[in-house]
């Protein structure tokens, strides 16, 4: 686990990995929902931006960890986790702005941590006439 957090201290401050210890407790709910005899949660990620999250995907194709996308806590049961193996679970909370919509091409450009539910917030309140379909 120790060579995955020095590996990912090459992209990330340390303030943007967790690892799952009492002191980062608003993962721990991870380590009991992924972790059994297998697999296991090596670290958490928040990227701050775009670049910190290309860089992490390009390393991970050359790395001993497994990529786990966290959509949000409540989904965490529907998502497919890798099945064995160190987990390194990327938490894109800081990466939710809504870039651009444009109602005439019928588009919104967003970034990976933006939710179903937040797009549909802006799209109402900016009385875009368009509807999020999020339901499962």
């Amino acid at each position: 686990m120790k060579t995955i957090i020095e590996t990912l201290s090459t992209i990330f401050s340390a303030d943007n990995i967790s690892a799952l210890t009492e002191e980062h407790a608003e993962y721990q709910f991870l380590a009991d929902r992924i972790n059994n005899s297998a697999r296991e949660v090596a670290a958490v990620v928040t990227p701050s931006n775009l670049d910190e999250l290309k860089d992490l995907l390009v390393i991970s194709t050359d790395k001993d960890f497994s990529l786990f996308n966290l959509l949000s806590p409540g989904e965490i049961n529907t998502a497919p986790i890798p099945a064995e193996g160190a987990i390194v679970v990327i938490d894109l909370k800081k990466l939710n702005k809504i870039i651009e919509v444009n109602d005439k091409a019928a588009y919104a450009l967003v970034e990976p941590g933006v939710s179903y539910a937040q797009l549909n917030t802006y799209l109402e309140t900016n009385n875009i006439p368009f509807v999020v379909d999020f339901d499962k």
